[in-house]
């Protein structure tokens, strides 16, 4: 499954070389045009991946310096925009990858908790829970 962090680490250092290599030669209307009604241009796929990766990291730093972090600002209903993203688009890219763990907002508690595990964290817990959202925790 997952060979640990080392791999992790890779790809997300790897994610900024592969989308230049991607759009390279792309003029600026081919990077703002859509493919179809509704479908998003090339420009905001890569800036939601920049916002996402950004909002991410904030969040990993601010719980890895924190005793007890609390995550109450995804507790809106942003979160649960993020939960039918999660549907929408994350879950049948991941698919479509090589590894395709598909590890959306669906996944579950024990799944997640077992693709933890194997990435290298020992702790793993339910930080907070609404109607719409889980939140969990991992930690070395």
């Amino acid at each position: 499954m997952l060979d640990g962090r080392v791999e992790i680490i890779k790809t997300v250092r790897a994610t900024p070389v592969v989308l230049r290599a991607l759009v390279h030669g792309v003029d600026d209307a081919g990077l703002r045009r859509r493919p179809a009604a509704g479908e998003w241009a090339i420009i905001e796929v890569v800036g939601h991946l920049a916002d996402t990766e950004e909002r991410a990291l904030g969040r990993v730093r601010r719980m890895l310096a924190e005793d007890d972090p609390q995550l109450e600002d995804n507790l809106t209903p942003i979160g649960r925009a993020f939960y039918a993203a999660s549907a929408l688009l994350c879950v049948p890219h991941s698919l479509s990858e090589e590894i395709g763990l598909a590890l959306g907002a669906q996944a579950g508690e024990q799944r997640l908790r077992e693709v933890a595990t194997a990435a290298g964290f020992r702790r793993f817990r339910r930080a907070a829970q609404t109607p719409f959202n889980l939140i969990y925790e991992a930690r070395p």
